[in-house]
């Protein structure tokens, strides 16, 4: 059977996990490494950031970074990005649910044209405290297959393994179905670390 059988326009979430409030662990490099290897496996994917990271870091207030950069590495089209203020003032008023149906409307702008979305989201930072709340149901509007994302010391494997068993039980835990897997970046003190983590993206989507 081929992957275009198995996966049947399926959003993969990507998704950050770890203790400490910092952007730059890899998420889109993460999502983009998943882009690329899907294309290699004959799987057209589209993508899209729901929410801005940084309202301030983006001049046109439509389309984030990462949004950008998928649009100039694979031609793609992905849908405008919602406002960080826009999203605060929404949850401030109890509107989650109409803000998740803005997400729904905005993803299927992607029309038919891929056979799978790759759907990244927020990094939780000093000014984004409420993204752990805007992930999980962002993963539950678009019935999403989650993929952890983070940053990784070798040396302490135990803590690892903590952290994330910690932050996937806000999403169902580690055994749920929706959970697909982890990708870690920034290995530190790993032999051929590069090769690592592209294996870790193949090894993903064999198991989509």
């Amino acid at each position: 059977m081929s992957f275009k059988n198995i996966i049947n326009r399926r959003i993969l979430y990507a998704n950050h996990f770890t203790s400490s409030h910092q952007r730059g662990i890899g998420v889109t490099s993460a999502a983009l490494g998943l882009i690329r290897a899907l294309d290699y496996n004959g799987i057209k994917a589209g993508f899209m950031k729901p929410f801005l990271q940084d309202d301030t870091l983006d001049k046109q207030n439509s389309l984030d970074s990462s949004s950008a950069l998928a649009m100039h590495a694979f031609g793609l089209t992905p849908p405008k990005s919602i406002s960080r203020q826009r999203v605060e003032r929404m949850i401030g008023d109890g509107n989650l649910d109409d803000l998740m149906e803005e997400v729904v409307v905005n993803y299927h702008t992607l029309g038919d044209d891929y056979d799978v979305v790759i759907c990244e989201g927020l990094v939780p930072t000093t000014e984004t405290s409420y993204a752990s709340q805007i992930n999980r149901a962002i993963a539950h509007a678009l019935d999403a297959r989650i993929i952890f994302v983070s940053t990784a010391d070798t040396s302490k494997p135990a803590y690892l393994a903590d952290k994330l068993d910690v932050h996937a039980r806000e999403f169902g835990g580690i055994a749920h179905e929706r959970t697909l897997g982890a990708i870690l970046m920034r290995v530190h003190d790993l032999p051929n670390a590069q090769s690592t983590v592209e294996n870790q993206i193949v090894a993903l989507v064999k198991r989509l």
